[in-house]
């Protein structure tokens, strides 16, 4: 499973120290996850986390929404960089975060990010 894949690699990659100067070192991090690959990983664990789902399409995002059964909904675009609330992407769409009340609205977010690339 993807958690198992996660927490191998997490078990595997550690982090290592560059001397920069006698006094100071930098660590050096090995290991890059997505927010929800996080959120999977700790909830494996036991600990808790806000109820989410992870789409590719419009219509699985919809119907996934739908499980959730909250009134408030934020879609997230899944990217290795900061910024992504202010990003824009290729398609000319801003923002990589957003705030909405339905399932078809944030089916209607996510078409607008799906396949498309983010720059922060």
């Amino acid at each position: 499973s993807t958690s198992d894949m996660i927490m191998n690699r997490l078990v595997s990659t550690r982090c290592t120290s560059q001397r920069i100067n006698r006094k100071n070192k930098v660590s050096k991090r090995d290991l890059n996850l997505h927010e929800y690959q996080s959120k999977q990983l700790m909830e494996k664990f036991g600990l808790r986390v806000q109820k989410n789902i992870v789409g590719t399409d419009k219509e699985q995002i919809r119907e996934g929404c739908k499980q959730l059964n909250t009134p408030e909904l934020v879609v997230k675009a899944q990217v290795l960089a900061g910024g992504r609330g202010v990003g824009v992407f290729n398609n000319g769409f801003k923002g990589g975060v957003h705030l909405c009340k339905t399932g078809d609205e944030a089916a209607d977010l996510s078409e607008k990010m799906l396949g498309n690339a983010i720059v922060t």
